[in-house]
């Protein structure tokens, strides 16, 4: 099980019920807020009434309630925090579970490292280790950039890129490189338009030197990025399962088989998934196509929809105020869509980056009706002025 303090039962059965306590003393505001982020709920409520024609009905509705209660618990979160208070709680959670999981992997423990000698420290597997340490350094990055606490932010950077190398994940090495490209290009665009400029000559600049040497040296580019990030032509098996799942999609192309229903029914091939793989696995390792499978292709356009929602926002607020807050919304997104092509984030039951998700997307639109809002004209004079 992954090491998160927040997917314990007992923490999530107290945070749905102070959620709704809180819901129930500000009714009409909830409503509202249901009401603006209605594309989030409707995914969670599409995957809970999947049960009605899943191959295992209880389950598909017992995961689909929990899926759309944290999205519930994301929106109460998103009202009663500020994001900048988020960003600097996922940066004290990221960092203090990092150090956690070198010290005991310093410490030559079973639990830290696994049997090819990777260490995945508190987490379940190297590549979640991996995942973690990316989020910890794109939030240490744009915490720098607005020198909030230079020395700390400078610590997280080092200390995430570290259990990255001890990881030894090749889809860790990639998204760190990736999501500090999207930080730094974020950051650049709350700059002057001069920087942006340079910025933006610059990297069309080396993306031509860099396409003219492939071209002239004949590199083979898909075999060299596989074979730099420990991968073979199958990315680790993943190809073989998602062609099992476009299987599957085909039979059932538009309701899929019922919300997490593949993994659990006897009606399936799972079973002969983990005779070939040897794992018990419950994920294609792509949540696009777990979607597919599980919800059709109407649950998969709710699960994008709410995505480009959230990326329409960040966007928008981060042009119109320029702040490294929704540069970290933009990152966060552009992190989660990376990291579905060939993981499973959100989905698992009471993930924390679905809360995450929620709670950017929640607060952008929060903060989008409070722009948004008409300026109230004054009085004329002599009129009674209301207090």
């Amino acid at each position: 099980m992954t090491f998160l303090p927040m997917t314990t039962n007992i923490s999530w059965a107290l945070a749905y019920v102070v959620a709704f306590v809180i819901i129930a003393a500000r009714p009409n505001r909830y409503l509202s807020l249901a009401r603006s982020n209605a594309i989030f709920l409707a995914a969670g409520l599409f995957a809970m009434l999947s049960a009605l024609w899943s191959l295992t009905p209880s389950l598909s509705a017992y995961f689909g309630m929990l899926f759309l209660l944290n999205v519930v618990v994301g929106i109460v979160i998103a009202e009663c925090f500020g994001i900048s208070a988020i960003i600097r709680f996922i940066f004290w959670f990221c960092f203090l579970i990092q150090i956690a999981s070198i010290v005991l992997a310093l410490g030559h423990s079973n639990i830290a490292i696994d049997p090819s000698g990777n260490v995945r420290g508190l987490y379940s597997t190297k590549n979640v280790l991996a995942m973690y340490a990316c989020i910890l350094e794109f939030t240490s990055v744009l915490l720098l950039f607005a020198r909030w606490r230079p020395l700390l932010c400078i610590a997280g950077i080092v200390l995430a890129f570290f259990c990255v190398i001890l990881s030894r994940s090749g889809t860790g090495a990639l998204l760190f490189v990736f999501v500090s490209g999207v930080a730094t290009c974020c950051y650049i665009m709350v700059r002057t338009s001069r920087l942006r400029l340079f910025a933006v000559g610059l990297g069309f600049i080396l993306i031509a030197i860099a396409g003219t040497a492939i071209v002239v040296s004949g590199i083979n580019l898909s075999t060299d990025v596989l074979e730099a990030v420990g991968k073979d032509s199958t990315l680790t098996g993943r190809t073989e399962l998602w062609d099992k799942a476009l299987q599957s999609f085909d039979s059932y192309p538009w309701f899929g088989l019922g919300y997490l229903s593949y993994w659990y029914s006897p009606q399936t091939e799972a079973a002969e998934i983990w005779i070939l793989t040897g794992q018990e696995l419950y994920s294609f390792h792509n949540v696009y196509l777990d979607r597919l499978v599980d919800v059709g292709l109407i649950g998969l356009s709710l699960f994008v929809g709410g995505f480009l929602v959230l990326f329409w926002r960040s966007t928008r607020l981060l042009f119109t105020e320029r702040t490294v807050t929704w540069a970290w919304c933009l990152t966060f997104i552009c992190f989660l869509a990376a990291l579905g092509m060939s993981e499973y984030p959100i989905f698992w039951n009471s993930e924390f980056q679905l809360v995450l998700s929620i709670i950017a997307g929640a607060t952008c639109k929060i903060r989008l009706r409070s722009v948004e809002r008409p300026a109230i004209a004054p009085l004329p004079p002599g009129q009674p002025q209301m207090t």
